[in-house]
């Protein structure tokens, strides 16, 4: 069994990859030329659904390989363990992941009914628009942050990604956090995103209702005493 070398997590990059073998070598970021390599197996990366290539950052814990004969053969006797790419989150808990699906779901669902309404109430159309655009919008935000995370630039400030989502962007939002990984653990941004949605949700539903280019409730009344 191989025994923990430490919990500490450390950076480094990958120097090597080879995907035949799905294993390759980390070399810690910001050490010496003396520094051993560190042996990277595919079993260890959280992140299944990308491919590892040659000067990733990663971010990982080690530990101690077992002293058997075939494991003498590598250069290194150190293996990375619980490895991450640098600016990935950590994979969430299941229940996480659950509430994930749920928003990516509904925002759908909330975008389909506009398009259904779309086609009753023409004035209604200047509202999808505006969550299809901000939807876009919020998606391709959310990929440009997490490769800045990735690449140490600098950051898409919180408050944009949450004004964006309240003006209508949170389905594409909720989409781009279950594909990407990403703003899925911090439970401040977490807290906010869910106060957006259903905010964002009351309002529409208001304005479907009350606004005179649409006036729902307006007509609903006009049958009531047709």
């Amino acid at each position: 069994m191989p025994i923990p070398a430490s919990p500490k997590r450390y950076q480094g990059e990958i120097v090597e990859w080879n995907g035949d073998k799905r294993c390759g070598f980390v070399a810690p970021r910001g050490s010496g030329p003396g520094d051993p390599v560190v042996f990277l197996p595919a079993s260890s990366l959280r992140n299944r659904r990308r491919m590892p290539k040659v000067g990733d950052t990663v971010v990982y814990e080690t530990v101690t390989i077992e002293d058997t004969p075939r494991n003498r053969r590598l250069r290194t006797k150190i293996r990375a363990e619980r490895v991450d790419y640098l600016g990935d989150d950590p994979p969430a808990p299941k229940a996480n992941r659950k509430t994930e699906s749920f928003f990516a779901t509904l925002g759908g669902v909330f975008l389909a009914l506009q398009a259904g309404t779309c086609l009753l109430l023409y004035g209604s159309i200047f509202i999808l628009a505006s969550s299809v655009g901000f939807s876009l919008l919020a998606a391709i935000l959310y990929g440009w942050d997490k490769s800045c995370a990735q690449t140490g630039r600098r950051r898409v400030p919180e408050a944009t990604l949450h004004w964006v989502a309240l003006l209508g962007g949170w389905p594409g939002a909720a989409l781009a956090q279950m594909l990407f990984r990403h703003k899925t653990q911090k439970p401040s941004f977490r807290a906010m995103f869910f106060a957006t949605v259903f905010l964002n949700i009351a309002l529409t539903v208001a304005a479907f209702l009350f606004l005179p280019s649409i006036g729902l409730m307006d007509r609903w009344k006009a049958l009531e005493h047709g």
